[in-house]
């Protein structure tokens, strides 16, 4: 295995190398270094474009563009962004971002200029933030405890859920992301499960249940998914990703604390079916990358090719 130092003190792994659990290494990075280049609590993360992640720090109150192999980081807006928690791409040229302490979503030009505030009369502690492909967004509150669905201009078009069911009813939901079907996906880290709402938003299925055992969860916060509209989630406290099929039917964990995973926040998969997860022991201040098979079901092939 190869080492070579990078920027802003971060190691890094060459693609070629395949990291084993016995001898991966992690660097643990001060949780309130304030260097531009380190990260105190990435909460989230998605791709921006081929080559660069933007990654939301929500208490060094930074929304950070890195390189995908960790060789360099921009922010964006920095007077404008305040306790960012989650970030998503809008069409190829916007941005948005939720704010906890503005309780807000920003817009943002993909450059980082600011274009509007949209939604402060709606929520207490915004958390996840999705785009639909007609261009609304879903934003989760884990005060209000609600999912909603908003149009650009902030106006609410849907509330998820029905309160008078307990199976469609939130506690504390934490992130959301859409599936290539156009379903709407939604970890309710409170009841340790995931719920998953068709595109016009209405309830399809929850799947996951507090526990240890394979296809259980403890506070889930991060969820993605992929061409294939398999569904990895962030299994927090249990220190795992773990893959689930649409069906929410358990497929195999991804990634373990073997790996060196620490209590995983959010997560990513890019087009080249790269994972990015951020993750730390207390807090999220790494960015650890996985490189999956293209394989439709086969994780077999899942090696960690990098720390940033």
């Amino acid at each position: 295995m190869v080492r070579f130092e990078g920027h802003n003190n971060s190691n890094f792994v060459e693609e070629d190398a395949v990291l084993n659990p016995d001898d991966s290494h992690i660097l643990s990075l001060p949780k309130y270094e304030k260097h531009v280049g380190r990260f105190n609590d990435a909460k989230d993360i998605t791709l921006l474009t081929d080559d660069k992640l933007l990654v939301t720090d929500l208490i060094g109150s930074r929304l950070k563009v890195v390189g995908s192999k960790g060789n360099a980081v921009t922010l964006l807006a920095p007077e404008e962004i305040s306790n960012p928690w989650s970030c998503a791409k809008i069409d190829s040229d916007k941005i948005a971002v939720t704010m906890l302490r503005n309780k807000a979503v920003v817009i943002l030009s993909i450059n980082g200029e600011v274009i509007s505030k949209i939604g402060d009369d709606l929520f207490e502690a915004p958390s996840g933030v999705a785009s639909l492909s007609n261009g609304n967004l879903v934003v989760s509150d884990t005060v209000t405890c609600k999912v909603s669905i908003v149009d650009s201009k902030g106006h609410l078009v849907k509330t998820l859920g029905n309160r008078d069911r307990k199976e469609e009813c939130f506690l504390k939901p934490r992130y959301v992301c859409g599936s290539s079907s156009g379903n709407i996906i939604v970890s309710d880290a409170g009841s340790h499960c995931v719920k998953i709402f068709d595109s016009n938003g209405c309830f399809v299925r929850t799947f996951g249940s507090f526990g240890k055992e394979d296809g259980k969860l403890k506070c889930p916060y991060g969820v993605c998914t992929n061409m294939y509209g398999d569904i990895f989630v962030a299994d927090h406290y249990n220190s795992r990703v773990s893959m689930f099929n649409g069906n929410g039917i358990f497929v195999s964990h991804i990634l373990t604390k073997d790996h060196g995973l620490s209590h995983p926040q959010g997560l990513t998969i890019g087009p080249d079916n790269k994972l990015y997860v951020t993750h730390g022991q207390m807090k999220a201040t790494e960015i650890l990358v996985v490189q999956m098979s293209t394989l439709q079901n086969d994780v077999e092939q899942c090696n960690t090719i990098s720390y940033v």
